[in-house]
């Protein structure tokens, strides 16, 4: 599912921030769990402009910097979103020794300032 579409399902705003997007995620987390809901919010996906609802956001993975994260496809579908007023990410690496059908993505962060 994408997100805009997920905003839509849940009558949210079409445009959120880093922080809106953590609580309402953890929100669905809590919602699905307590309610079994079939509607996942895996925004699995190498269409990066699907990610460009979240307000001063960036990207790890992007289509500049790719990095595949699911290799049966070749597919870059994994990413670490974060809050581009609150951190800097460089050195997007992937470990590739693993027993799950993802690479796990990794990258150097740095901290910038708190949020306000």
């Amino acid at each position: 599912m994408g997100l805009a579409r997920f905003l839509k399902l849940l009558a949210m705003p079409q445009r959120i921030d880093a922080e809106q997007l953590h609580r309402l995620l953890l929100y669905w987390r809590r919602k699905r769990k307590d309610e079994k809901n079939k509607n996942d919010p895996d925004f699995g996906t190498s269409v990066f402009s699907e990610y460009s609802v979240i307000l001063n956001s960036g990207m790890v993975n992007t289509a500049k910097n790719n990095k595949v994260t699911f290799p049966k496809s070749s597919s870059s579908i994994d990413n670490i979103v974060y809050s581009s007023e609150t951190w800097k990410f460089s050195n997007p690496y992937t470990v590739t020794d693993s027993y799950s059908d993802h690479y796990m993505l990794y990258a150097t962060g740095t901290y910038l300032k708190e949020s306000s």
